[in-house]
């Protein structure tokens, strides 16, 4: 895979800015056109401003224990009482379909699988 492709993990620990950050980037003209959010999986709510498919795909404990069992995420954590996770296929789609760095928004346990994670090299900004 071409290295121009190579996903950018933003992390840190919750609640430090990795989303504004993230959605900052998204904005800004000299990135908008390179960089394609990868929207995670989580059991939690959602809060009154999310929308499913967008910020999150909202799904059940038994869904995303399912796709747990069918290893297809890249990465996953339980986090104040929730699940959270990034799915692999995600990340793959946006690399190689659409030919933009995937950019992933998550805490530092889940950088640390991503790192893991040896099929897939990516670049990371702690925060």
């Amino acid at each position: 895979m071409d290295k121009l492709y190579k996903p950018l993990v933003i992390c840190g620990p919750s609640g430090v800015g990795k989303t504004v950050l993230a959605k900052h980037l998204m904005k800004t003209t000299t990135f908008k056109d390179l960089l394609q959010f990868s929207v995670s999986s989580t059991t939690r709510a959602p809060r009154a401003n999310e929308t499913h498919g967008k910020d999150y795909h909202f799904v059940t404990k038994e869904e995303f224990d399912r796709e747990i069992e069918k290893g297809k995420f890249l990465e996953f954590n339980h986090v104040h009482g929730n699940y959270y996770g990034t799915h692999i296929e995600a990340v793959n789609h946006i690399r190689e379909t659409q030919k933009r760095i995937c950019l992933l928004d998550i805490d530092v346990q889940g950088a640390l699988n991503v790192i893991d994670y040896r099929q897939l090299q990516c670049n990371f900004v702690f925060i």
